[in-house]
């Protein structure tokens, strides 16, 4: 077994969270998340080594055996939370944090107008009904 190997698995268990957990943070099979900690996946790509890291609360470079410490530090709660957030919505976080100032203010505007029309169409649902 490799370092990342270890370093997956030793993150896991210190995060106390079950190999399903990861493997639905990761949007794969409980099976596929086993062999990446067995080390049957010799070649893991680099954003399953990210997501791994985000999902394990460390740095990409920690889990590559490059670095001795993990950077991040949250707690476990925190991080049981997340494992639930889909991979779409990792992905959507992401290019949110990176878009620009003005970008953000126009996605978060439209996320306030949906969310407005759909309590609108709620309300009158049940007034009719």
């Amino acid at each position: 077994m490799s370092i990342i190997n270890e370093r997956i698995k030793q993150r896991r268990i210190e995060l106390g969270l079950t190999l399903l957990e990861v493997a639905t943070a990761l949007g794969v099979k409980e099976p596929t998340a086993q062999r990446y900690e067995s080390g049957e996946i010799k070649n893991i790509k680099y954003e399953t080594i990210e997501a791994l890291s985000n999902i394990l609360n460390c740095h990409p470079c920690y889990l590559m055996g490059w670095e001795e410490m993990p950077k991040c530090k949250k707690e476990v709660r925190e991080v049981k939370e997340f494992v639930n957030v889909s991979p779409l919505a990792l992905t959507v976080a992401r290019k949110f944090d990176n878009a620009p100032l003005k970008e953000k203010n126009m996605v978060l505007m439209t996320l306030d107008l949906e969310l407005l029309k759909e309590d609108t169409e709620t309300n009158s649902i049940s007034s009719v009904s």
